[in-house]
């Protein structure tokens, strides 16, 4: 349950850039608006060496909603209907280059995508998910964190410690369960 109590302020400090606390977290450890550098020295607070391991967990449940495109990165961000950026899925023989170009920049002057920069550097199946989503324009809101576990993209401590639960139970060994089977069967 701790686990999960630590995801809820995980996901608190995306979530909530501006709120104060966020702000001095952001601003002490130099994350440059990325926690999932999860570095710790020996100056660390120890709300900071518990809520670096969860980054991971974090980064791994979490999506981008387009809205405007200006704050999701193309390459780097979960942001399409896909359980990897961008980047794990380039051809083997690509360069993408600038991996910190946003989203909003596949776009052309009229709002529409323009994938001729990346059609040759994505396999077919990824080219046709871009273009099935809507393209970002200056007038929708800004992008947007949410949460996979839930159908409203919302962070709940009981989704957390469901996914917590589940990977826990994948890592423990057939012999532990069967042990624990038989003193409470």
């Amino acid at each position: 349950m701790n686990k999960a109590f630590l995801a809820k302020i995980s996901w608190e400090l995306i979530d909530k850039l501006d709120d104060l606390w966020a702000s001095l977290i952001w601003a002490k450890y130099d994350l440059d608006k990325n926690p999932y550098l999860t570095h710790r020295t020996a100056n660390c607070s120890s709300l900071w060496n518990n809520l670096a391991p969860m980054w991971p967990f974090i980064k791994e449940n979490t999506i981008h909603r387009i809205g405007n495109g200006l704050n999701t990165l193309f390459w780097r961000d979960v942001w399409l209907d896909m359980d990897q950026p961008l980047i794990e899925l380039a051809l083997p023989t690509s360069d993408v280059g600038n991996t910190e170009a946003k989203v909003r920049e596949l776009t052309n002057d009229h709002g529409d995508w323009n994938l001729d920069k990346v059609k040759h550097l994505l396999p077919n199946d990824c080219i046709f998910r871009i273009e099935a989503a809507p393209p970002p324009r200056s007038s929708d809101p800004p992008d947007s964190l949410a949460w996979k576990a839930t159908p409203d993209g919302r962070f709940s401590v009981s989704s957390a410690y469901q996914l917590i639960s589940k990977a826990s139970q994948q890592q423990a060994s057939p012999q532990h369960i069967l042990v624990w089977d038989k003193i409470w069967a």
